[in-house]
């Protein structure tokens, strides 16, 4: 049995599978079974993976039709022997210790899942960013592991993806839970059950992934070819968890989660797509805050006042109004945006100003500088002389030809002493 079981759904994702893959293969644990799932690429995927398994044995790859990263990591888990779990993105890349500080802070206090953080890595230009932000790991206690009772606000303190996630196996297996086989969101289900489920989780507060943004054809960023896919993945999460005996000590939590979640995709298909953003706000007013149980939520349930505030105003403002309350914004806005701009400008003029003085001040700092390397060549160099002179005085002092010399006139010097004398006292 391998120690770690890690599964990479992939589809059309050529250009990162190499950097993706390589920072798999080169993982410090080495004692790992790699599964990529090919979900039906078109493009140079699956030549690649090919290349990768003829050089590495621990690699394995199921090909399937195109059914979505849900289906993909299905398949995955259903081959998948290791201890642990490790469900990964194909346009991603990670830190070479990743799996090994996992497994070994896992085996260390036993726990079912291991939560961890993230980077963010700017595609586009090509560097890291700093850290992605979807878990804060905010409120958990100091202790080798905890669980839901541990945490007031507990679905608010890690993401609802898998790739920050290890998981054991065992645990998985013994309830039975699967991923969605949605086109998006569809480890949501995946992981908020198997959180709650669980009484032991730890984290490591170290991030393992970089995660790649402003890829355009990533799952997220197409996302608006079926605008309500986050939804099917809340509902099914949220009546799975109603089965639980203890879903009222969790409720709250989740029901502000769902909310935000709600929200987030609202407000990114409204700079991004109008017929994904109409959709959406049409179903959240219609029917899903409803549903959800969120729309007769009194604020008091709200950890924030921006849920509740943007709730109320969804469920009573007309699509059309809430466009032109959010052009009324944008202008809002776009003044004080130009009144920023104004100032960065202004700031910007004196810090040019303040670099010219400080070149300035530098240039004459400088030269003071070079002035005093000089005089203190020159101290040396009188230095060096006096002490040249110094030993040949000492020199001549010490030589007999000056001792004779004193001896000689010894009496002259004496004869003139007296007649100075004499003088004086005349």
């Amino acid at each position: 049995m391998p120690k770690v079981s890690v599964i990479i759904p992939v589809y059309n994702a050529a250009p990162f599978l190499h950097q993706c893959l390589d920072s798999i293969v080169h993982q410090t644990l080495t004692d790992i079974e790699i599964i990529l799932v090919n979900d039906g690429s078109t493009d140079d995927s699956n030549n690649i993976l090919n290349e990768c398994s003829s050089k590495d044995n621990r690699i394995s790859i199921i090909n399937q039709e195109n059914k979505g990263a849900g289906a993909a990591r299905n398949s995955g888990l259903r081959l998948a022997t290791g201890k642990y779990l490790s469900f990964l993105d194909a346009d991603d890349f990670f830190e070479p210790e990743m799996l090994e500080k996992l497994y070994n802070k896992c085996e260390e206090t036993g726990a079912d899942i291991a939560i961890y953080k993230a980077n963010s890595y700017d595609n586009q230009k090509g560097e890291i960013i700093g850290d992605l932000g979807w878990t804060s790991l905010a409120g958990i206690p100091d202790k080798p592991l905890f669980s839901y009772k541990d945490v007031e606000r507990f679905y608010q303190c890690c993401s609802s993806v898998a790739w920050d996630k290890f998981f054991r196996k065992s645990f998985v297996d013994e309830y039975g839970i699967i991923f969605q086989e949605i086109r998006f969101c569809n480890d949501v289900y995946f992981v908020h059950t198997l959180l709650c489920l669980t009484k032991k989780i730890t984290t490591l507060n170290e991030h393992f992934v970089i995660y790649r943004q402003n890829v355009p054809t990533s799952i997220f960023a197409t996302s608006k070819n079926d605008p309500l896919c986050f939804y099917e993945s809340i509902r099914a999460t949220r009546e799975k968890l109603k089965t639980l005996s203890h879903y009222h000590e969790i409720e709250k939590s989740y029901g502000n989660w769902t909310v935000g979640f709600c929200l987030f995709h609202l407000f990114f298909r409204k700079n991004s797509d109008s017929r994904a953003f109409t959709i959406t706000y049409k179903a959240l007013q219609d029917y899903i805050f409803d549903e959800m149980g969120a729309k007769d939520r009194n604020k008091d349930f709200f950890y924030e006042d921006y849920f509740y505030n943007q709730l109320q105003k969804i469920i009573s403002t007309p699509l059309d109004d809430y466009f032109f309350e959010s052009v009324l914004d944008r202008n809002s806005l776009q003044v004080e945006c130009s009144n920023l701009l104004y100032e960065r400008d202004r700031l910007r003029e004196e810090r040019n100003q303040l670099q010219g003085e400080k070149a300035h001040l530098q240039g004459e700092l400088d030269y003071s500088q070079s002035e005093q390397n000089r005089l203190q060549q020159e101290i040396d160099r009188l230095q060096i002389e006096c002490d040249k002179l110094c030993q040949e005085r000492d020199t001549l002092l010490a030589s007999w030809s000056f001792r004779l010399g004193r001896m000689f006139t010894w009496f002259p010097r004496k004869l003139r002493g007296l007649f100075r004398w004499l003088n004086k006292h005349r």
